[in-house]
């Protein structure tokens, strides 16, 4: 199954997740975390698109 992520950082996820890749790791080590971060980020901050403090 694929998820498509959808809030402001889904080109940085896409990107780290490629990256993950390249290092080695399966997606399954990490995939539900980040459909998980990039819900929360859509539902509670849409606008984002940028991690602050």
């Amino acid at each position: 199954m694929t998820y498509s992520f959808n809030s402001g950082f889904a080109d940085d996820i896409r990107g780290m997740m490629e990256w993950r890749g390249v290092l080695g790791y399966t997606k399954s080590c990490y995939m539900q975390q980040m459909r998980d971060f990039d819900c929360y980020c859509r539902e509670k901050f849409p606008e984002v698109r940028i991690l602050t403090l």
